[in-house]
């Protein structure tokens, strides 16, 4: 049977699940790994198009209306003594030399995503949390509005790349929490089989487990494509898998006497 059938088959059959335990761990390995990148399809494709949506509003405001600054010994220089604020596409970007803007209201005053330029460090706001970073902590360094350019533009010319390796190391994050939680509910499917007495082994119990995560993996994949986030997700999930686990093993038939 192919692990895809073997897919459908977990989403409403304990029966089947039980039976799957006889087969070799590798295809059982193989199968978590599919589940894993099935889970992790809503997640990666929003994390790209917001990478690639935030670097092309960054390109657009920086190329079209980026003023011209300098930045040396750890100071921001501009030709203008007043605050100059860009906004576009949710995102704004403040360039201030003369620091005449606080960064409490520099963070009233990006709505979304920005960064300020202030005399001496850089803002990066989201959502109303900020992060300051000072110029003097790069070293002896020279930066101009020039190189800000260059340097957005082959980030830009580099996300084909940048991309789908964040989603390779997501993952392959992935994969370890999911491969460990499997783990940790084969040692709950063996207190589960000596209260129902059951006769089954660490391995029978971990591959049962491999399938039992298959209906709350697939559920709160779709929850995540719809951006729905539920209270209590981690213990429903366990809850769920204990259950089907639990269903499974009790398919099981008793030991001969």
């Amino acid at each position: 049977m192919s692990i895809f059938r073997q897919l459908v088959k977990s989403l409403y059959s304990t029966n089947d699940i039980a039976k799957f335990r006889f087969q070799g761990i590798g295809k059982t390995i193989l199968y978590v790994f599919l589940l894993t990148l099935i889970s992790i399809i809503p997640t990666a494709y929003f994390i790209a198009s917001d990478i690639s949506k935030g670097v092309n509003t960054v390109n657009e405001v920086f190329e079209s209306d980026l003023p011209s600054f300098y930045i040396e010994d750890g100071q921001l220089s501009t030709l203008d003594e007043e605050p100059i604020l860009i906004s576009k596409n949710d995102f704004s970007l403040i360039i201030d030399s003369r620091e005449n803007i606080s960064i409490i209201d520099t963070v009233n005053i990006i709505d979304g995503d920005g960064l300020a330029l202030l005399k001496n460090r850089a803002v990066y706001v989201s959502n109303d949390n900020e992060q300051s970073f000072y110029y003097s902590s790069f070293g002896d360094i020279s930066f101009s509005s020039d190189d800000m350019l260059n340097f957005i533009n082959t980030f830009d010319s580099l996300l084909i790349i940048i991309i789908p390796v964040f989603i390779l190391i997501m993952y392959i994050f992935s994969s370890g929490m999911k491969f460990l939680g499997i783990t940790l509910l084969a040692f709950i499917g063996l207190i589960i089989n000596s209260v129902l007495t059951k006769k089954i082994t660490y391995r029978h119990s971990w591959i049962l487990s491999a399938y039992s995560v298959t209906i709350p993996t697939l559920f709160f994949t779709l929850m995540d494509a719809f951006h729905i986030v539920l209270p209590a997700q981690f213990v429903v999930n366990v809850m769920i898998s204990v259950i089907i686990l639990s269903l499974a093993i009790q398919q099981i038939p008793n030991p001969k006497k």
